[in-house]
């Protein structure tokens, strides 16, 4: 079965120093909607505010919903959930990159 190599890269997500964005949906390499066990982003002095994160999942995945979550566990605030829908991706067989403007902004 051929594999789906997932790109995420979110555009904006103001955090502060110590915070961290994770990737949560409805699939296990996603953390099954659990944001301790989402897909963890990462971000540089270069690219900040910019975030994004790498995944393979079986083309068999289909149609995907998840949420960009902030992670502010180091702080003590737990996690901040964007607003509105779910976002959604199909996986399909190949290298695919999921681009979205910015934290709370649909996609």
């Amino acid at each position: 079965m051929a594999a789906c190599h997932l790109t995420f890269q979110l555009g904006r997500a103001e955090t502060a120093p110590g915070d961290g964005v994770v990737v949560v949906g409805g699939h296990q390499t996603l953390g099954n909607w659990d944001p301790a066990s989402g897909l963890k982003m990462s971000t540089d002095e270069n690219t900040y505010p910019v975030w994004s994160a790498k995944l393979q999942v079986p083309q068999a995945a289909g149609r995907v919903e998840f949420k960009y979550v902030i992670d502010r566990r180091a702080s003590g605030e737990g996690f901040h959930w964007e607003d509105g829908d779910n976002r959604h991706i199909t996986a399909q067989a190949g290298a695919w990159q999921q681009q979205d403007e910015a934290f709370g902004v649909p996609g």
